[in-house]
């Protein structure tokens, strides 16, 4: 006879999944910025300019802080260049070659 309360397995199995599915989608690191990076200038070598919104469906972007990580990538490296729309929107586009 067990005392307490344990929960069930198929329970504790789901918390596993959660927890590591929770952990892999809070964790970036300078490989998983670099990817989304990547994924971010090839949308943008597509699309020319967009605002960020745009962007993050454009480069399959999980949320807004992978998004704003990939683009502060590229802005060290001199590849975007930011601008503010008519609603004051942020508009995105690389910088062009001269």
């Amino acid at each position: 006879m067990r005392c307490g309360y344990f929960p069930p397995d198929n329970l504790l199995q789901q918390y596993n999944q959660f927890y590591n599915n929770l952990k892999t989608h809070l964790t970036m690191n300078a490989d998983t910025i670099g990817q989304m990076a990547g994924n971010v200038w090839a949308a943008l070598n597509e699309a020319e300019t967009v605002d960020t919104k745009q962007l993050k469906k454009l480069a399959k972007a999980k949320n807004e802080r992978e998004l704003f990580a990939a683009l502060g990538w590229l802005a060290r490296e001199g590849k975007v260049v930011f601008t503010q729309g008519e609603d004051k929107e942020l508009l995105v586009s690389l910088v062009q070659d001269k």
